[in-house]
Formats: C-alpha cells, structure tokens, sequence
C-alpha cells in the first residue's frame, strides 16, 4: 500500500501476506477534498392578518406569499372568555370577546387571548416588527385590555373607545416591536373590567422578518430549492434591473468569475438543459 500525504508525501510499503508486493496510490490535492456546504440567510417582511369577524373562536388566519407555507398561527381563548358575535362599528369590523369574569380587575390566564406564531422548520426564524389592530368597549364604559409580546408589556391598562359617536367609536392601534429573532412568539392579550358587556376586537395585523438559512443550489437563483425557467426569468430580470430585483448572488454567479452576466444566464439555460 502507498499513502500519499499533503505535509510530507511519504510513501509506504507494506507486504501482502502472501509474500506479495502490491501497492495503491492514494493522492490527495486540496481540488479532491470535499467542499463545505454553502448556506445563505435569506430575509424577507411579510405579514399575518386575523381579520377578527368570525362571530366565532373558529378563528381565521391569513398569510401573504412571504410567510405561507413557512409559519404557522393559531389563537387560544383562556376558560373565561369567549367568542360568540361580530359586530361592524362605523365600518370597522369586529369580534366580541367575551368573559365569565366581569369584575375581574386584573390580567390573568383565565382572561387571555394568545396569539401563538411559530416557524415550521427550525432554519427559519421569525422577528415580529409591528402589530396593528383595531378596539373598541360595546356597550359599556369598563373594559381593559394588556398586550404583551412574550415577556415584553406592548400595552398596559389600555381604555379603547366605546362604540358610539360621543366616544369615537373604536380605536386603532400600531406599535412598533423590538423583538428577537427566534422560531415561536406569543401575542397576548389580557381583557378584563367588561361589567358584563364586551370588548371588540379587529383587523390585527403583524408583520415581521422571515430569515430563512438556505442551502446554496447553483442555478437556483431565486432559492425556492429548483432549477428550472423561472430562475432564467429571475437572472435576466437581476441583469436588467439590478435595483429592482432580488437573487441568490452565489447561485447565479454560474461560471465563478465573480461577475452576474449573460454568461451566467448562457450557462443556467445549458445546465437546465442537460438536466432534462
């Protein structure tokens, strides 16, 4: 057997039990190695939407073309409120959330509503950046609510607007966050101080940054993980309009010269090309 090193290139012989001389060349070159894997992150802004005028704790639950697919809502009701009517108030429109406890005069768990948004894999995170929602007292001039963002206070003691003229009606809220970039975050709203009546609620909206750790196909210019025409159309768009335009600059740089041109496009239609 003959072993080849990269630090001295020294070479072994070993006999074989026959009394046999045999040898193998095993060279090694720093072209031969294995190459690391490339990962890129990918950071896109999209929104969650919870239109609130269900009428029910069937809650739905909407996602613009950046976040379907890669994260997931759902909305809890704690033992002492509840969902059972929507209400339009001067042409905003609204779920009223009930509670079993009128005279409670602080948050607890019984009177929350969690808004839970998790990433479906864990390569991908989710850092909410703002919340906006509409709020309104039916019916009533009690009626509280606190919002926090997991551990964070977004609002405490808040007093919306009753809905009538004399009040204004509702009130629209929008708050900017700071939060960390992690895979699950809780919204939670406390509601309590009803005196028997309800609070409404509508319109929330989140949005945030999705950061998406991608494996780098070259060719896959926009990163949805093919190679296929639609990357073709993605690199001549970046071409012509850099600005306006948003790619993979690693997996579009197909012949390695650092440069993203009709070349790199040339090559992408040969290598769709060979692949079927």
């Amino acid at each position: 057997i003959v072993l080849a090193t990269p630090a001295t290139n020294t070479l072994t012989f070993t006999p074989s039990g026959d009394g046999q001389w045999g040898w193998e060349l095993m060279l090694y070159t720093s072209a031969n190695e294995p190459e690391e894997e490339q990962t890129i992150t990918k950071t896109v802004t999209g929104t969650i939407t919870l239109p609130f005028y269900d009428g029910s704790a069937d809650f739905a639950i909407n996602y613009d073309a950046n976040v379907i697919g890669k994260v997931t809502a759902s909305v809890s009701l704690g033992t002492a409120l509840g969902c059972s009517a929507k209400r339009t108030v001067n042409g905003a429109n609204f779920n009223e959330i009930s509670t079993t406890e009128s005279n409670a005069t602080s948050a607890n768990s019984n009177n929350a509503l969690t808004i839970n948004i998790e990433t479906i894999n864990s390569s991908t995170t989710f850092k909410p950046t703002n919340i906006s929602f509409n709020a309104c007292k039916i019916g009533t001039d009690g009626g509280i609510f606190d919002l926090r963002l997991d551990d964070n206070s977004l609002y405490s003691n808040e007093a919306p607007n009753r809905n009538n003229a004399e009040s204004g009606y509702y009130s629209s809220y929008s708050k900017s966050l700071s939060a960390t970039n992690t895979t699950d975050h809780n919204f939670v709203y406390n509601i309590y101080g009803l005196n028997n009546k309800n609070l409404g609620l509508g319109n929330i909206v989140i949005t945030g940054e999705l950061t998406t750790t991608i494996k780098v196909i070259i060719g896959d210019v926009n990163g949805d993980g093919y190679v296929n025409i639609t990357d073709v159309v993605c690199l001549v768009d970046y071409i012509l309009e850099p600005d306006n335009s948003t790619i993979i600059v690693k997996a579009a740089d197909l012949n390695g010269d650092g440069n993203i041109n009709i070349t790199d496009v040339v090559k992408l239609v040969d290598l769709i090309l060979s692949n079927e």
